[in-house]
């Protein structure tokens, strides 16, 4: 799980993250939240995980999902990787790549 929090971000910022996000291929789903404050990019797995056990700590949720599934984990730290790479030549070249 990623979480970032921009000032005032552009627009572009925005529809870059989506992309790179909706551009993830593989066995891991993938699933942002731009509307709110904090923007946050996870597993789509997880999100459902934590909305099941809402009364739950989220570290408790994780620390279940990690102990029944270390694969799954393993392929999401990967995906992690290359979304950040992802995200950085977003970043660099700025408004004009779009993903």
């Amino acid at each position: 799980m990623m979480v970032w929090r921009f000032s005032s971000p552009e627009d572009w910022v925005k529809e870059s993250m989506m992309a790179v996000v909706a551009s993830m291929e593989g066995p891991i789903k993938w699933d942002g939240d731009f509307a709110r404050k904090n923007w946050s990019v996870m597993p789509v797995r997880l999100r459902e995980a934590f909305q099941m056990h809402m009364k739950d700590s989220r570290l408790g949720v994780v620390s279940d999902l990690k102990n029944l599934d270390q694969e799954f984990c393993r392929l999401a730290n990967l995906d992690l990787g290359l979304m950040m790479y992802k995200l950085e030549e977003v970043a660099f070249s700025g408004p004009s790549n779009r993903v």
